[in-house]
């Protein structure tokens, strides 16, 4: 539900994004954060409203490494994405 309504927002330029580049200590991955508010868990009034992210982990090549997306009742920003996302991606 979550990509979905990113992808449906991102057509009225709602999604924001954030990159970040790292290095693993074997190699240099980046993540992609794509994020929104106040995506609703359901159809019709009274909807809880969550705010949603989508993290897309990528080596150097753009070979895809990790991919999820994220539902949260705290508010998000550029720098609470990366913060919060990390609190629920595996290590």
């Amino acid at each position: 539900l979550v990509a979905e309504w990113l992808a449906f927002l991102e057509q009225g330029g709602a999604v924001k994004t954030v990159v970040h580049r790292r290095w693993t200590g074997q190699q240099r991955e980046i993540d992609l954060y794509r994020y929104a508010e106040a995506i609703p868990l359901r159809e019709g009034e009274g909807a809880l409203v969550i705010h949603g992210c989508e993290l897309t982990t990528t080596d150097e090549s753009g070979q895809v490494r990790y991919h999820h997306a994220f539902a949260t009742a705290l508010p998000l920003d550029d720098r609470r994405v990366p913060e919060g996302v990390e609190a629920y991606a595996p290590t």
